[in-house]
């Protein structure tokens, strides 16, 4: 071992029946298979991990989805599936601020009381209080984003506000609508992936909406109605009491 030949050969050398070495040993084993797995799972779902960079929406949601899909390849080790959506919805919400980076929601959509709610429904290209000048995503993503995030956000209240998603998952004997949301977030980033690659320029996807101007008879407002995380509904910058 002291030989400078041998230890420049062999950067990790190990002497059976010390301790130390074989907790050192261990340690190294399990963490090149860990490291052995993550690399196929990251070949298995590329494009997803792509976008949980800083290019993208950050790579803080890396470990996120690491998390979901783990659950996909060992549902075995799942449990308390109703505690396990806040991390989708995280994922959906920092993929809404990156389209709002490229221009595709508007400002006042993001920044706005209920941003979540709200970009997920103006992606749909219902948003009555804009001009679509072009269709903003594939109607499908659109589709998906927008069931996603009613599921998600209803799950985040300890008792759901509509779906009583919450309930639902406690009391159900399988974990299929919980891994069939995971299969749903993947296809959603696979696709919007290439679609922020391909959509990269801010004012090319501003100039597909319009904010359509204001009445003049201020008594009036026409706008959807939505309710926020404190289950209170509003409709624009306008609380409703009811």
């Amino acid at each position: 071992y002291a030989s400078p030949e041998f230890n420049n050969a062999f950067q990790y050398v190990f002497e059976k029946g010390k301790d130390e070495d074989e907790d050192v040993l261990f340690k190294m084993l399990v963490e090149s298979c860990r490291n052995r797995t993550l690399t196929k799972l990251k070949h298995k779902y590329q494009n997803p991990f792509k976008i949980c960079s800083d290019e993208y929406i950050g790579r803080k949601h890396f470990d996120r989805l690491l998390g979901l899909i783990q659950h996909i390849e060992h549902p075995e080790s799942l449990s308390r599936a109703e505690d396990m959506l806040n991390p989708m919805r995280k994922i959906i919400e920092a993929l809404f601020s990156k389209l709002n980076e490229i221009g595709v929601i508007p400002d006042e959509i993001i920044k706005g009381q209920g941003s979540i709610n709200g970009s997920s429904y103006f992606l749909t290209g219902k948003n009555s209080g804009y001009t679509y000048n072009e269709v903003l995503i594939h109607p499908m993503v659109a589709e998906s984003i927008f069931r996603l995030t009613t599921l998600t956000q209803d799950a985040s209240h300890n008792v759901g506000s509509k779906l009583e998603a919450d309930e639902y998952l406690a009391n159900s004997e399988t974990n299929h609508l919980y891994i069939s949301s995971i299969y749903l977030l993947l296809d959603i980033l696979d696709w919007m992936k290439n679609y922020i690659d391909n959509n990269p320029n801010k004012k090319i996807n501003s100039a597909k909406w319009s904010r359509k101007e204001q009445k003049t008879d201020a008594s009036l407002l026409e706008g959807q109605i939505n309710q926020d995380e404190a289950n209170n509904y509003y409709c624009g910058k306008y609380l409703l009491n009811y």
